[in-house]
């Protein structure tokens, strides 16, 4: 199959995305069916990832809305919007918006969003209750700890924002691009 993204295994079952389609591959049956499908061909589906029974993923173009799919109901409930990647931990959406500028939490029991840090900010990283960013107003990166009143720290500064790093070996690893500069 073409472009699959963002696989992952759940009860044995692969799920992945091919451009507007999630789709399940049944390892016992040997065979795949279409768990949901965008009714916009144009609009492709990203960030799915699987958190206990169920499947969070954003669908969308210039505004992106983040939704829950339930794995045993197969209902799908619209969450939040303007989203521009997520993190989740202990039913609370982490996520950046552009449209918005800023990062924010969204809880997903009593549907409230707290916005945690005003700028113009990456998609956040979560590790051991923090999120990790880049801020790209400052050209810096920041750890948000959320075990401390959400304390800010600023941990190293950089020539322009990132979008793209990760956290390996509790060394943080990023790539500088100049087409960042572009980001409003």
């Amino acid at each position: 199959m073409k472009n699959v993204k963002y696989i992952n295994e759940y009860n044995n079952d692969i799920y992945h995305v091919s451009k507007n389609k999630i789709l399940k591959y049944s390892t016992d049956l040997n065979n795949t069916t279409v768990v949901y499908q965008n009714t916009d061909t144009d609009c492709y589906i990203y960030d799915m990832s699987i958190c206990d029974s169920n499947l969070y993923f954003c669908t969308g173009s210039e505004l992106t809305v983040q939704y829950s799919l339930n794995l045993t109901t197969n209902s799908v409930e619209k969450l939040v919007n303007n989203v521009d990647g997520a993190n989740i931990n202990n039913s609370r959406i982490y996520y950046s918006s552009n449209s918005d500028k800023g990062l924010f939490e969204y809880d997903m029991n009593t549907h409230q969003v707290i916005k945690l840090v005003e700028s113009n900010v990456s998609s956040p990283l979560y590790h051991n209750d923090r999120l990790f960013f880049s801020n790209f107003d400052n050209c810096a990166f920041y750890q948000l700890d959320l075990t401390n009143n959400n304390a800010l720290k600023k941990i190293v500064d950089t020539e322009n924002g990132v979008d793209y790093f990760n956290l390996v070996s509790n060394k943080l690893i990023y790539e500088e691009k100049v087409y960042l500069l572009c980001r409003s």
